[in-house]
């Protein structure tokens, strides 16, 4: 026999082979729970779409793009970034404010079928196994946000308080530290440069799960970066019309907003 051991005549070194054997059988039940537990983690998929959307407006960088989400078990996402970074190392992560949803079609006879979109804030999405989430996803730098609510909560208040007391004069209002030091922030978050971006998805879920999500790859020219500069011109008379709302008489002064669709490739 492999073993023959009594009680009563077991040395010590009997003795700690014994107890090591007991030891490891002890760490096989929960080692395999927990195998079987990462075995059975949920793994999203996403897929993206070919090409991005880029722009720069009042709310800052935005990087928009459009994907296919499954998953192999249902699971609940309750974060979603996107870390782009470009050639340079510059590193930005940007994360999910909006999703838009495919939820049906409107069909018309004679016709293509219409696609119905819901717009929501971005807060959670459950993902089922039976199903498939057709989604734009609607990013907002993640450094952005917090510093510009700030600044816009200081103008509003302070017109705000002019306005009550009468002594609202949007020129001067428009000149003061409070509207200027706003403008030169929103111009100092104009972050695009031209050259070869890398970019990937960071997904968070209420539970444990696992990501398949392709490294992709896009490119903005040097024409593609004057465009946006525009974008960046546009603040000044973005704020002018909003120191002046309301101001009768007053003719707000037309902005257009550029946009760019970059074509996106895999690249790992």
């Amino acid at each position: 026999m492999l073993f023959n051991f009594s009680l009563h005549k077991m040395t010590k070194e009997e003795w700690a082979l014994v107890t090591g054997i007991v030891g490891a059988a002890a760490w096989i039940v929960p080692i395999f729970a927990a195998l079987k537990s990462w075995l059975r983690r949920p793994v999203v998929t996403v897929i993206p779409s070919w090409g991005a959307q880029i722009g720069f407006t009042e709310l800052g960088p935005v990087l928009n793009i459009k994907v296919a989400l499954t998953a192999n078990h249902d699971v609940l996402i309750d974060s979603v970034q996107l870390c782009l970074t470009h050639e340079s190392g510059a590193r930005f992560l940007f994360r999910w404010h909006e999703v838009v949803e495919v939820k049906g079609h409107l069909i018309f006879p004679g016709a293509q079928s219409q696609p119905l979109f819901q717009e929501a804030e971005a807060i959670a999405m459950k993902i089922l196994s039976t199903d498939i989430k057709d989604v734009e996803l609607r990013n907002r730098l993640s450094t952005h946000t917090e510093t510009f609510r700030k600044f816009a909560r200081r103008w509003a208040i302070e017109r705000h308080r002019l306005m009550n007391a009468g002594r609202y004069d949007p020129e001067h209002y428009y000149h003061t530290e409070t509207v200027q030091g706003l403008i030169s922030f929103l111009r100092s978050q104009m972050i695009w440069r031209s050259g070869r971006y890398t970019l990937k998805f960071e997904i968070g879920t209420r539970t444990p799960a696992k990501l398949a999500a392709p490294v992709l790859e896009l490119i903005l020219s040097n024409d593609d970066i004057v465009l946006l500069q525009e974008n960046s011109d546009n603040v000044e008379i973005f704020l002018k019309n909003a120191t002046y709302n309301g101001i009768f008489n007053y003719v707000p002064t037309p902005t257009t907003w550029h946009w760019l669709d970059p074509e996106v490739r895999k690249v790992g």
